[in-house]
Protein backbone atom coordinates (compact mmCIF):
# COMPACT_ATOMS: atom_id res chain seq x y z
CA UNK A 1 0.00 0.00 0.00
CA UNK A 2 3.23 2.50 0.81
CA UNK A 3 4.50 2.16 -2.64
CA UNK A 4 0.87 2.65 -4.29
CA UNK A 5 0.63 6.12 -2.37
CA UNK A 6 4.57 6.80 -3.25
CA UNK A 7 3.48 6.13 -7.19
CA UNK A 8 0.69 8.50 -6.88
CA UNK A 9 1.92 11.07 -5.01
CA UNK A 10 4.72 11.09 -7.84
CA UNK A 11 2.01 11.21 -10.53
CA UNK A 12 0.09 14.26 -8.67
CA UNK A 13 3.54 16.42 -8.73
CA UNK A 14 5.00 15.86 -11.97
CA UNK A 15 1.94 15.53 -14.07
CA UNK A 16 1.19 19.34 -13.72
CA UNK A 17 4.78 20.25 -13.76
CA UNK A 18 5.00 18.59 -17.15
CA UNK A 19 1.79 20.16 -18.29
CA UNK A 20 3.00 23.90 -17.18
CA UNK A 21 6.52 23.45 -19.17
CA UNK A 22 4.79 22.29 -22.02
CA UNK A 23 2.12 25.24 -22.33
CA UNK A 24 5.40 27.67 -21.37
CA UNK A 25 7.24 25.99 -24.63
CA UNK A 26 4.30 26.12 -27.06
CA UNK A 27 3.43 29.95 -25.61
CA UNK A 28 7.13 31.12 -26.18
CA UNK A 29 7.62 29.23 -29.77
CA UNK A 30 4.87 31.11 -31.19
CA UNK A 31 5.89 33.41 -33.75
CA UNK A 32 6.38 37.20 -32.73
CA UNK A 33 6.23 40.36 -35.01
CA UNK A 34 9.48 42.32 -35.02
CA UNK A 35 8.75 45.58 -33.37
CA UNK A 36 10.87 47.32 -35.69
CA UNK A 37 8.69 47.40 -38.22
CA UNK A 38 6.30 49.89 -39.16
CA UNK A 39 3.06 49.35 -40.22
CA UNK A 40 1.26 50.73 -43.31
CA UNK A 41 -2.14 51.87 -43.26
CA UNK A 42 -3.38 49.26 -45.67
CA UNK A 43 -1.95 46.80 -42.50
CA UNK A 44 -4.08 48.37 -39.95
CA UNK A 45 -8.28 48.04 -39.68
CA UNK A 46 -9.69 51.38 -39.44
CA UNK A 47 -12.66 52.12 -37.32
CA UNK A 48 -14.05 55.16 -38.52
CA UNK A 49 -15.33 56.98 -35.05
CA UNK A 50 -19.10 58.09 -35.23
CA UNK A 51 -19.13 61.63 -34.84
CA UNK A 52 -21.55 63.83 -32.86
CA UNK A 53 -22.38 66.76 -34.15
CA UNK A 54 -23.96 69.06 -31.38
CA UNK A 55 -27.44 70.49 -32.28
CA UNK A 56 -28.38 74.45 -30.78
CA UNK A 57 -31.74 74.79 -30.14
CA UNK A 58 -33.37 78.37 -29.89
CA UNK A 59 -34.64 78.68 -26.71
CA UNK A 60 -37.48 81.42 -26.60
CA UNK A 61 -36.04 84.76 -25.14
CA UNK A 62 -38.95 86.31 -23.41
CA UNK A 63 -38.83 84.17 -19.78
CA UNK A 64 -42.35 82.76 -19.07
CA UNK A 65 -43.31 83.98 -15.12
CA UNK A 66 -46.24 81.67 -13.91
CA UNK A 67 -48.12 81.51 -10.43
CA UNK A 68 -49.16 78.44 -9.75
CA UNK A 69 -51.31 79.78 -6.84
CA UNK A 70 -54.17 81.04 -9.00
CA UNK A 71 -56.76 80.99 -8.97
CA UNK A 72 -56.05 80.72 -12.92
CA UNK A 73 -58.50 79.35 -15.81
CA UNK A 74 -56.17 79.55 -18.91
CA UNK A 75 -57.95 78.35 -22.63
CA UNK A 76 -56.64 77.66 -25.97
CA UNK A 77 -59.07 76.33 -28.66
CA UNK A 78 -58.34 75.36 -32.16
CA UNK A 79 -60.56 73.80 -34.95
CA UNK A 80 -60.78 70.09 -33.66
CA UNK A 81 -60.27 70.56 -29.71
CA UNK A 82 -60.27 73.15 -26.52
CA UNK A 83 -58.18 72.78 -23.92
CA UNK A 84 -58.65 74.45 -20.79
CA UNK A 85 -56.34 74.98 -17.55
CA UNK A 86 -57.51 75.70 -14.22
CA UNK A 87 -55.23 76.40 -11.58
CA UNK A 88 -55.44 77.10 -7.85
CA UNK A 89 -53.52 76.42 -4.66
CA UNK A 90 -50.63 74.61 -6.94
CA UNK A 91 -53.29 72.24 -8.27
CA UNK A 92 -53.31 71.96 -12.05
CA UNK A 93 -56.52 70.19 -13.83
CA UNK A 94 -56.82 70.11 -17.96
CA UNK A 95 -59.85 69.61 -19.73
CA UNK A 96 -59.77 68.93 -22.93
CA UNK A 97 -62.35 68.92 -25.23
CA UNK A 98 -62.10 67.24 -28.41
CA UNK A 99 -64.59 66.55 -31.07
CA UNK A 100 -67.67 66.50 -28.16
CA UNK A 101 -65.54 64.30 -25.94
CA UNK A 102 -64.50 65.82 -22.85
CA UNK A 103 -61.46 64.40 -20.44
CA UNK A 104 -60.15 65.89 -17.46
CA UNK A 105 -56.61 65.06 -16.07
CA UNK A 106 -55.00 66.28 -13.10
CA UNK A 107 -51.57 67.28 -13.76
CA UNK A 108 -50.24 68.34 -10.03
CA UNK A 109 -48.17 65.51 -9.93
CA UNK A 110 -46.44 67.34 -12.59
CA UNK A 111 -45.87 70.81 -10.83
CA UNK A 112 -42.35 70.59 -9.90
CA UNK A 113 -41.13 69.29 -13.20
CA UNK A 114 -43.57 72.33 -15.23
CA UNK A 115 -41.89 74.60 -12.59
CA UNK A 116 -38.16 73.59 -13.81
CA UNK A 117 -39.49 73.70 -17.60
CA UNK A 118 -40.21 77.24 -17.00
CA UNK A 119 -37.42 78.00 -15.25
CA UNK A 120 -35.45 76.65 -17.92
CA UNK A 121 -37.43 78.87 -20.80
CA UNK A 122 -38.31 75.49 -22.68
CA UNK A 123 -41.79 75.62 -23.73
CA UNK A 124 -40.86 72.77 -26.04
CA UNK A 125 -40.85 70.57 -22.57
CA UNK A 126 -44.46 71.62 -21.87
CA UNK A 127 -45.52 71.23 -25.19
CA UNK A 128 -45.01 67.76 -25.14
CA UNK A 129 -46.31 66.80 -22.02
CA UNK A 130 -49.41 68.34 -22.92
CA UNK A 131 -49.21 66.57 -25.94
CA UNK A 132 -49.11 63.21 -24.14
CA UNK A 133 -52.79 63.70 -23.00
CA UNK A 134 -54.68 65.97 -26.12
CA UNK A 135 -52.53 64.40 -28.63
CA UNK A 136 -52.10 67.62 -30.61
CA UNK A 137 -49.24 70.47 -30.30
CA UNK A 138 -50.56 73.60 -28.24
CA UNK A 139 -49.36 76.95 -28.62
CA UNK A 140 -47.84 77.04 -25.04
CA UNK A 141 -47.17 81.28 -25.35
CA UNK A 142 -51.03 81.81 -26.47
CA UNK A 143 -52.27 79.24 -23.54
CA UNK A 144 -50.78 81.42 -20.98
CA UNK A 145 -51.78 85.09 -22.58
CA UNK A 146 -54.99 83.59 -22.63
CA UNK A 147 -54.97 83.19 -18.56
CA UNK A 148 -57.19 84.54 -16.72
CA UNK A 149 -57.22 85.60 -12.69
CA UNK A 150 -60.51 84.24 -11.38
CA UNK A 151 -61.87 82.23 -9.10
CA UNK A 152 -64.16 78.27 -10.63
Amino acid sequence: MDDFFRASSKIVIVIPIVTIIIGLIIKFNQKTENLNTIKTSSDIDFITPKTVTPTIMKKNEEKINFNFNGPLVCRFKDKDYEVNAFIKNKKINLKVNSKGVVKEYDLSSYLPFIEMILNNNDSQGINSLIKMYTGKDIDIKKLVESCEKRDF
